[in-house]
């Protein structure tokens, strides 16, 4: 399919779709689905996404402005994620994307893991919060927490320059990095 957009709740099941994708309604709210991957750029007008296994945007990600939560055992964001407010990831996350941009809070619970093969960018306006609750692993390129402050509750590692622009809480971990910090 080139175009494929959900108007209603979706519950339970997989769920993959070959080309873009537009929800509008709930996704896995009364029953997660099982997982959930859409191989074009998918828009998400709905607050939340949640799925068991796993959850695969293999291209951008935009959101309606609002708040975003994306909750699975892995998510994986191969695109440039835009247009959300506050965005969290509830599990493991695999950074293959190099943007994420909001203008509120960004959270992410479990280890990250960046691959995006280029320097990896994470912009949320100034002031607000990029939180890591788990440990940050890199593929050996520059990542920068742009604007935002930045909050460190697990291991930092092979990262070639890391740079915070606003304050960085680094609570009893290591970061370890080939060039500047």
């Amino acid at each position: 399919a080139d175009s494929t957009i959900f108007y209603g709740k979706l519950n339970g099941g997989s769920l993959k779709v070959d080309g873009t994708a537009e929800f509008n309604g709930t996704v896995g709210d009364a029953e997660p689905l099982a997982s959930l991957e859409v191989t074009g750029a998918a828009q998400v007008k709905t607050t939340a996404v949640t799925a068991e296994n796993y959850i695969w945007f293999d291209s951008t990600l935009t959101g309606n402005s609002g708040n975003l939560t994306l909750t699975a055992e892995e998510t994986k964001l191969c695109g440039e994620v835009t247009a959300v407010n506050e965005f969290k990831v509830d599990g493991k996350t695999v950074l293959l994307t190099d943007k994420v941009t909001t203008a509120g809070n960004q959270t992410y619970t479990g280890n990250v893991t960046a691959q995006s093969g280029t320097d990896t960018i994470l912009t949320a306006a100034a002031g607000k919060l990029i939180k890591f609750g788990g440990t940050l692993t890199g593929d050996a390129h520059n990542f920068t927490i742009a604007a935002a402050n930045a909050e460190f509750n697990g291991d930092v590692s092979n990262i070639a320059e890391f740079t915070v622009d606003g304050t960085a809480a680094v609570n009893g971990v290591g970061i370890t990095t080939s060039g500047k910090q």
